[in-house]
């Protein structure tokens, strides 16, 4: 899941926040790297335009209320422009929770002439947020007879806090690009210790000094019809399995203890059909050479060694 923000200040006070995708419990922490310092800047006005919002969840819209509370404590507020049928359902829910209501608005003029502006021209063409607006003038008094402030570019408050806002979404992106980056190279690592474990024999079972299972192989799914859900954790005695483990474990702990050795076993399959192991148990260690648990690769014996036959 991804969520895109672009900023746009179009007032004094105003600030547009352009959101794309889906905004949920992964992705508020990136909306709130942007909303966060608001409330300490001169922005008074939000207007959140969500006309490319695809899903928000209540994790995201208690982002935005926290903001819209935070703003009204200094006579502005947050709105919602042009918000899909689910998001303006799920506003008018929290409403009636007796919380702030976040304004709603069809459109982006309507949700601007509410802040006060009389038109606006973006800085990031967007296909929600035109080039050029004509706003209609809220019939109000106060607004039409507020005095303009002209603009000083060397202190203009808004344009420095665009440009933080602006570093730290591209410090976002930086660490969502190298997490993808790991979590691709953990998939590869996967892949490639899977294939291994699948080359030790028909079945692999590594167990931890207290002969407790760790890692369960899909051999040994197939062959006994225990998922590694139910495998892994779980004390390899008391699993319910086709092995003799009478004769089995003096062995594993005898392994344990540096007495390595191989054996045969006459197992049963998972359809209840006898089955000679060929049983082959390593030491697992660290990297100081300390064994703290075996590998247990195991084959069928026989002209039909298949697993699960």
């Amino acid at each position: 899941m991804q969520l895109s923000v672009r900023l746009v200040p179009v007032g004094e006070t105003t600030l547009v926040i352009a959101l794309t995708g889906e905004l949920d419990s992964t992705t508020r922490p990136v909306l709130a790297a942007f909303l966060d310092p608001l409330p300490r800047s001169p922005v008074k006005y939000v207007v959140v335009a969500a006309a490319d919002l695809w899903f928000c969840d209540l994790n995201g819209l208690q982002q935005l209320a926290i903001t819209h509370q935070a703003l009204r404590g200094k006579g502005g507020h947050l709105a919602v422009a042009e918000a899909r049928s689910p998001l303006r359902r799920l506003v008018t829910l929290m409403a009636e929770q007796a919380r702030p209501s976040i304004p709603l608005y069809t459109s982006m003029p309507e949700a601007l002439a509410a802040t006060g502006l009389e038109s606006y021209e973006t800085l990031l063409p967007r296909r929600h947020l035109p080039r050029l607006h004509a706003v209609r003038t809220v019939p109000s008094t106060a607004v039409r007879d507020r005095p303009r402030i002209a603009r000083d570019p060397d202190a203009d408050g808004g344009r420095e806090l665009k440009e933080e806002l602006d570093q730290a979404h591209e410090e976002l992106q930086q660490i969502n690009r190298a997490l993808t980056a790991r979590s691709i190279e953990l998939d590869e690592v996967t892949r490639l210790v899977s294939s291994v474990v699948r080359s030790l024999g028909d079945a692999v079972v590594v167990l931890n000094a207290e002969l407790r299972v760790i890692v369960w192989s899909r051999g040994a799914e197939e062959l006994w019809g225990v998922g590694a859900d139910e495998a892994v954790g779980g004390a390899f005695a008391s699993l319910d399995i086709g092995l003799p483990l009478e004769s089995l474990m003096p062995c594993l702990r005898a392994a344990l203890a540096g007495e390595i050795q191989g054996t045969v076993l006459e197992a049963v399959n998972r359809r209840g059909l006898p089955m000679p192991l060929a049983v082959r148990l390593s030491r697992l260690r660290t990297e100081d050479d300390e064994a703290h648990g075996l590998i247990m690769a195991m084959n069928v014996v026989g002209p039909d060694a298949s697993p699960g036959r």
